[in-house]
């Protein structure tokens, strides 16, 4: 059960493999600066990229984050306090190269000779040229 209000009393999925194991499934991503956007990115969903203008003041960083979030993925944040619906069906399609540059640029390599090397050994490597 979620303790936030905005879920009512509708089903809140919070196993730790509950967002790899939907995304493939899901019409839609809507975030608010989070790392779950990987997984838009990997399955090719929309997304609505939302903030609280009125309501939230919110740290530089967070912003900037997202701003360049939304640049990379070519979608518009939304302020959900202050929206239109042409806004949100405008980010409900996706810029495929603008997902593939997102995709490799931070979640995987484009080199695949490195697929088989293991997490510690890309560190070491990394290390070892810096």
């Amino acid at each position: 059960k979620s303790l936030n209000p905005f879920f009512d009393k509708n089903k809140v999925i919070n196993e730790y493999d509950s967002l790899p194991r939907l995304s493939d499934n899901c019409l839609f991503f809507i975030n608010y600066n989070s790392t779950s956007q990987s997984f838009a990115v990997a399955s090719y969903k929309p997304t609505i990229l939302f903030y609280l203008s009125k309501y939230y003041i919110e740290a530089p960083s967070l912003k900037l984050s997202r701003e360049i979030l939304a640049r990379k993925l070519n979608i518009k944040p939304i302020d959900i306090c202050n929206f239109k619906i042409e806004d949100i069906k405008k980010n409900l399609k996706i810029n495929k190269k603008k997902y593939d540059l997102y995709k490799y640029d931070f979640l995987t390599p484009k080199n695949k000779s490195i697929e088989n090397i293991s997490n510690s050994q890309v560190i070491i490597n990394l290390m070892k040229r810096i």
